[in-house]
C-alpha cells in the first residue's frame, strides 16, 4: 500500500497507459509503480528480469513492483526500470501473456476450452 509519505523520485512515460514511477519512503526504500494496458505487471517484471539478467532483479507482489530480496540496495540499474528506458527509445518488445500467473489466457475452439501455449503481444513505442 502506498502511504502518505512515499513520493515519486522519477519516471518514465512511454505513452498513454504505459508508464513506471519509481517510489520512494522515508526509510530510503524503494518500489515501483507500472502500467501497461493490456499487458499483467507480472509478466513486464518478468521479462525485464529475463532481458537484463545482471541489473538489479525485481518481484510483483501487492500491486508494486520491488526490489528482490537477494539483490543488493545501493545505485545501480533495475531491470525494470531498463526495460521501460527501452520501449521509450522506439525498441519493440514482445510479451507472452500466457505465462502470467494473475490471468490465466484460454482459447476457445468449437465446444472446447483449452489454455493458450503461448499468447505473444509486441510493444513499441
Amino acid at each position: 500500500m502506498i502511504r502518505p509519505e512515499t513520493i515519486g523520485t522519477r519516471g518514465i512515460f512511454c505513452g498513454k497507459k504505459c508508464y513506471i514511477v519509481e517510489l520512494q519512503n522515508k526509510n530510503k526504500q524503494i518500489a515501483f509503480h507500472i502500467r501497461m494496458k493490456g499487458i499483467c505487471p507480472d509478466v513486464i517484471v518478468m521479462k525485464a528480469n529475463v532481458m537484463f539478467p545482471n541489473a538489479k532483479q525485481c518481484v510483483y507482489r501487492d500491486g508494486l513492483v520491488y526490489i528482490s530480496y537477494d539483490t543488493q540496495l545501493g545505485d545501480g540499474d533495475y531491470s525494470i526500470m531498463l526495460l521501460y528506458e527501452k520501449l521509450f527509445n522506439g525498441e519493440e518488445i514482445e510479451f507472452d501473456l500466457a505465462k502470467s500467473k494473475i490471468k490465466p489466457c484460454f482459447q476457445i475452439d468449437t465446444f472446447d476450452v483449452s489454455t493458450k501455449e503461448s499468447f505473444i503481444r509486441k510493444l513499441q513505442f
